[in-house]
């Protein structure tokens, strides 16, 4: 593919990104005046005239938004090699090694976003309890890991009021965090990454940390860190249904503005060996215990 046409496809996805919240918007207002009309138009005619045809309207908007979410085109750009935001063994899951997009849609520049469970050494499956439902998030390995600067860069977005909510495990729980997770979506990036952090990591790239548990970030906007600076702990918050951490990058520092990039782990355990990559879901990366510093 000839430079040209990359970019010409990385402006029609952008395009189509920034247009998605704008029809989907739009069309639930036409659905609500559609209703509105049907209930205090006298004439019946223009009452069905006008009614449905602003309800259907806004149904074909709404469709249509919510469908660009799942294109299976995306943008192409090289990947970036980043540090590993978590040390020791944690499980890959939602990877773009396995999808993309990873998560099943584009939004919030999702597109080749990775989660990221802690699994301690000798314990069987993800060591999560046995029980189903709604659980107190700190019965999860996951839960207070450190959580570390995956590169050099500058703090420009910081979120550390979400409240760090009991896990949904089962059916039950499942079922809670999906309707949860409809009231989060209209709520944007802060009610469904929860407690994060944006890192500009450089040309023209951003990196979240998403998911961090209350009260534990340690930077504000503007500041300095380094690649391994510990910045927060892995934590419940926003549409998590356990305790996990969630990194994406993105080329805006606002994710309802952005596109994701994909990226790469540099020097990280993997089954055969060592290597930079982004497994395959369910499969175990080892990441070292980071220095500070040594970016």
């Amino acid at each position: 593919m000839t430079p040209n046409a990359k970019l010409i496809e990385l402006r029609t996805f952008r395009r189509l990104m920034r247009a998605r919240p704008v029809l989907a918007r739009g069309g639930v207002v036409l659905v609500c005046l559609g209703v509105a009309l049907l209930i205090v138009v006298p004439d019946r005619t223009v009452r069905t005239l006008l009614g449905l045809g602003a309800v259907f309207t806004g149904l074909f908007f709404c469709t249509a938004g919510f469908g660009l979410l799942f294109l299976p085109m995306g943008p192409r750009r090289d990947s970036r090699v980043t540090g590993a935001p978590v040390a020791g063994r944690w499980m890959v899951v939602n990877s773009p090694g396995s999808a993309v997009p990873s998560h099943g849609i584009h939004s919030l520049a999702q597109t080749f976003a990775v989660d990221l469970v802690h699994v301690p050494e000798g314990v069987p499956g993800r060591g999560e309890p046995a029980e189903k439902g709604l659980i107190a998030p700190g019965r999860f390995p996951s839960f207070g890991r450190p959580v570390y600067a995956p590169a050099d860069g500058e703090v420009v977005a910081v979120h550390d009021s979400e409240r760090d909510h009991r896990a949904r495990t089962g059916p039950l729980g499942l079922a809670c965090m999906f309707a949860e997770a409809m009231i989060r979506e209209a709520g944007g990036a802060r009610m469904l990454f929860g407690n994060h952090i944006v890192l500009d990591v450089g040309d023209g790239a951003y990196a979240v940390l998403a998911h961090l548990r209350k009260g534990t970030v340690t930077v504000r906007a503007g500041d300095a860190v380094r690649s391994g600076e510990q910045v927060a702990e892995c934590g419940n918050s926003g549409n998590s249904s356990e305790p996990h951490i969630h990194f994406q990058l993105m080329d805006h520092p606002r994710a309802s503005r952005a596109i994701g990039i994909p990226f790469a782990f540099a020097d990280i355990g993997v089954e055969d060996g060592r290597g930079t990559c982004v497994p395959a879901n369910d499969k175990t990366l080892v990441a070292r215990e980071p220095q500070a510093g040594c970016g």
